[in-house]
């Protein structure tokens, strides 16, 4: 690839919207950006118009940063509009090799599964790769007869997916591909390790917290509680009888710790987050303990702005378990903007997908046809199975023997020329 593209996430939030842009040749530079959300509430998409705005404000913004102009993105879909169902697809190999066509008809496969007509596919997820029973991150130019994939397929609702695509019609971008939220998030906050002998991914947003649980290199399950960090605001609004956005910058201040116990709220402001912050952990709880898997799992990791823009989170939250529990912040990049989990984390994902410098190649030089499109216009279902069927496909580099067998000290064989240095970076903040 000769051309210098941009890769843009875009994540959808209730309160925020944010965006990541990477470059496809200087991965060493993350610009990121966010503007208030409007027309989305945790019920959906409910005014395409208001989203629309959003999205141009934000693309215009992060366009402003780059000095380019941006005219495609990625967008995260959240767990709860989601399903995950496991998939297999195989093919004979062609040719002496594996190469791409082969790796399309597998996925092809794979992706043959029952779907409600309400429903389209919207992400799959491949953890390996198996040619004749060995496995690989990247099975191109490897020898072999069988190619085989165990992938899980995303499927999302209809009427939400095209909701997000009427909007960045309106804001005047392309949606080339769309991604799991939760894996978005998890392709930054997990190790291969962390994936295989369990995690509880919490994201605790504004108005919904999430708990996706990954274990044996795949989703196990995902929850969804209706409450969030947008309580907090309105409680604080209730008792110290204030206006919700004065209760949002005091919940900001005391959050940031720049309230200080000199101000005479702070006693009564402390009370009103610990008292909502251990009910929402309370309920977080009990949706981990759904899983019969919990006590064989012994990390979590938690993240997002509802609850982890305070810096006192782990005490204030109230929540005590013998697992290793990390908090991670989502603003712990500012030389170029704020760092975003989810928003960067497609991004990343497209740049370490099997087949993503083919997937820009295509998408960049095709017409703008979907720009012309009228308001109430969608893609057809074959139309959007077709366009998106290659979209996000892991993976890179050969696994050893040990990782094959799922050891505690699994690790991949990955070059130096296939890391991306700002993530590896991000990486090890997150690893301490």
């Amino acid at each position: 690839m000769t051309k210098d593209y941009n890769v843009v996430g875009l994540d959808i939030g209730t309160h925020y919207l944010k965006a990541s842009m990477l470059s496809t040749k200087d991965e060493n530079t993350l610009y990121g950006t966010m503007v208030e959300s409007r027309g989305v509430t945790r019920d959906g998409v409910t005014d395409t118009v208001a989203l629309g705005d959003s999205i141009k404000n934000v693309i215009k913004i992060l366009e402003n940063k780059v000095s380019r102009d941006i005219n495609s993105v990625y967008i995260n879909i959240p767990t709860e509009f989601a399903r995950v169902t496991s998939a297999r697809g195989s093919c004979a190999v062609k040719g002496d090799v594996v190469a791409e066509s082969d790796i399309d008809r597998a996925i092809d496969m794979a992706q043959l599964i029952p779907l409600a007509s309400d429903e389209e596919i919207v992400d799959i997820i491949i953890p390996k790769y198996h040619i004749d029973d060995t496995a690989y991150r990247n099975p191109i130019g490897v020898k072999g007869n069988l190619l085989e994939i165990q992938a899980q397929v995303v499927v999302a609702k209809r009427d939400y997916v095209e909701a997000l695509y009427e909007a960045a019609t309106i804001a005047r971008v392309r949606v080339i591909g769309t991604g799991l939220a939760s894996e978005s998030a998890a392709s930054l906050l997990l190790a291969r390790n962390d994936r295989i002998n369990g995690t509880f991914l919490v994201d605790t947003g504004a108005n919904s917290s999430r708990v996706t649980l990954y274990k044996d290199d795949k989703i196990l399950r995902t929850g969804t509680i209706l409450l969030g960090g947008r309580n907090i605001t309105k409680d604080l609004s209730i008792v110290l009888k204030i206006s919700l956005l004065e209760a949002e910058n005091l919940k900001k201040h005391f959050g940031a710790g720049t309230l200080t116990k000199e101000d005479e709220r702070y006693d009564l402001v402390k009370q009103v987050v610990m008292a909502r912050m251990e009910e929402i952990s309370g309920y977080i709880d009990a949706e981990m303990r759904k899983s019969p898997e919990y006590d064989d799992v012994d990390k979590v990791v938690w993240y997002g702005g509802g609850f982890c823009g305070f810096d006192d989170v782990k005490n204030l939250c109230g929540w005590t378990s013998n697992k290793s529990t990390n908090y991670m912040t989502s603003d712990i990049i500012m030389n170029n903007g704020i760092f975003t989990v989810q928003s960067s984390g497609i991004a990343y994902n497209v740049l370490h997908t099997i087949h993503y410098k083919k997937l820009l190649e295509n998408d960049f030089s095709e017409d703008e046809t979907q720009l012309s499109k009228s308001k109430g216009s969608f893609l057809k279902e074959e139309e959007f199975f077709e366009k998106h069927k290659y979209d996000f496909r892991k993976g890179y580099g050969k696994l050893t023997d040990e990782d094959e067998r799922g050891t505690e000290d699994a690790e991949y064989e990955v070059s130096a020329e296939e890391r991306v240095s700002i993530f590896e970076k991000i990486k090890n903040i997150f690893g301490k």
